[in-house]
């Protein structure tokens, strides 16, 4: 049985101080590959597959070329709605090449292609194009484990979920540049497998309603022209003609006050990437204060941008298909949000107006595929004391939502009792008032939903 969800609130008392932290509990997993090999342009090698090998190598120089690792994982036993926390790849090191240079960082990219064997997969029959850096550790001094913490920003987990596998390959900084590296670590037929430890949330985010979107233009004469009833959302970056920059707004009326945002993820359907367009800048999002605006009416010139905050960085379009920006939360001021029931973001391209032309389309609320936000959510508790009276308070709104109490910590998978004072309501605020005597030891809080 999975570990329910839920808020830990920590009363240290016996410092006659108090200690609130919201948490939430996580489920974790630790996989193993299911697949791992080592590809290699070095000549009389890119034909030939490596999967049953006790080391992966990592190979990079200009003289020779480059050997990189694959890795598979299984992740089918992770729900497709859940909402990754963290996730942290581990490889044991073996080797150390003497004559290998130690000052270039080990890279992991997330790969778009899950389909291979480590039977079989070689240099020529694996497709590299669209790889997305997600991690990166400095150079190698001594074999030891190595853990690379994944950037959630930048691996696209929702995608992995939804096929149940994930692939990560090694590559070292500066690859094929005129010093010699090579590097080796235990594969899963090794001494130490290797280990990609999850932390998830089984639960789903709530979609939340689009009110309006549009895109705004310094393009010639369009500073004054609303795009609003447009199909597609048009990103466009050229230092000769200007900018267009989509809005989007969203209506946060559905999150009841007193609840915290745990993750954020904008997902916009990519239709058409311009011709002559380089794709190697990042589409960014930033979070707008301005929420004063339609779709009808909004343009360049009646839009004030000023104040802008970016939430969000995507690796540049490659292809048409779905593109997700995970929501940077400690960017992303929502409580100010929440105040006021709507949130606004807008796209630009990264460094907007040099000399490269950029330009990117997205399907609008009035194309064939709406852009969509989508929140996880939870209640807070909070907490006041007035000498040995402490009153524990959520709101209202946590329908299903227990309270339970512990002076002890023993795991996750231990139960915690039911709160015993009685729930008393003030208003649209549930409570509890507790006595605290002696105010010895430690009382900890949360709140779980069955």
């Amino acid at each position: 049985m999975k570990p329910m969800k839920s808020i830990h609130l920590s009363l240290l008392t016996s410092a006659l101080a108090l200690l609130a932290a919201e948490t939430l509990r996580a489920d974790v997993i630790t996989l193993q590959p299911v697949d791992d090999s080592t590809i290699s342009s070095l000549s009389g090698q890119t034909n030939t597959p490596a999967g049953n090998a006790a080391q992966l190598t990592m190979t990079g120089w200009h003289d020779i070329g480059a050997t990189r690792p694959l890795l598979k994982f299984d992740l089918s036993s992770i729900p497709d709605n859940a909402v990754v926390l963290s996730a942290e790849l581990t490889l044991e090191q073996v080797f150390l090449n003497p004559s290998s240079w130690k000052t270039f960082p080990v890279k992991v990219w997330r790969m778009p292609n899950d389909d291979w064997s480590e039977a079989t997969v070689t240099w020529n029959s694996y497709a590299q194009t669209g790889a997305v850096q997600v991690a990166s550790l400095p150079g190698p001094q001594t074999n030891s484990p190595r853990v690379w913490g994944i950037t959630l920003a930048d691996w696209d987990f929702t995608k992995d979920l939804l096929d149940n596998a994930v692939t990560f390959q090694l590559r070292w900084g500066d690859e094929l540049n005129q010093n010699y590296k090579q590097v080796g670590y235990s594969s899963k037929e090794g001494a130490v497998v290797p280990t990609l430890r999850i932390e998830y949330v089984p639960r789903p985010a709530d979609e939340i309603a689009l009110q309006d979107d549009s895109y705004i233009s310094t393009l010639s004469g369009q500073t004054d022209t609303p795009f609003g009833d447009a199909n597609q959302l048009a990103v466009t970056g050229w230092h000769d003609i200007g900018a267009t920059r989509p809005l989007l707004k969203f209506d946060l009326s559905s999150i009841p006050d007193g609840w915290a945002v745990l993750s954020a993820e904008l997902t916009l359907e990519q239709v058409a990437l311009g011709a002559g367009s380089w794709n190697s800048f990042p589409v960014e999002l930033w979070r707008m204060p301005n929420d004063e605006w339609s779709e009808a009416t909004v343009t360049w010139n009646s839009y004030a941008q000023t104040g802008a905050v970016l939430v969000a960085s995507l690796q540049s379009p490659q292809t048409n298909g779905p593109r997700v920006w995970n929501i940077t939360l400690e960017e992303w001021n929502y409580a100010e949000d929440l105040l006021d029931n709507a949130v606004t973001f807008q796209l630009r391209w990264g460094d907007e107006l040099n000399q490269n032309y950029k330009q990117v389309s997205y399907s609008s609320k009035e194309g064939t595929v709406a852009p969509t936000l989508r929140i996880a959510c939870v209640p807070v508790l909070n907490i006041t004391r007035t000498n040995e009276l402490i009153i524990v308070s959520w709101s209202g709104s946590a329908g299903g939502w227990l309270l339970e109490s512990t002076n002890a910590l023993a795991g996750t998978s231990v139960p915690w009792p039911l709160a015993t004072p009685p729930c008393q309501t003030n208003g649209n605020t549930l409570f509890v008032t507790v006595t605290n005597t002696p105010a010895v030891g430690n009382q900890f809080y949360r709140l779980h939903r069955p």
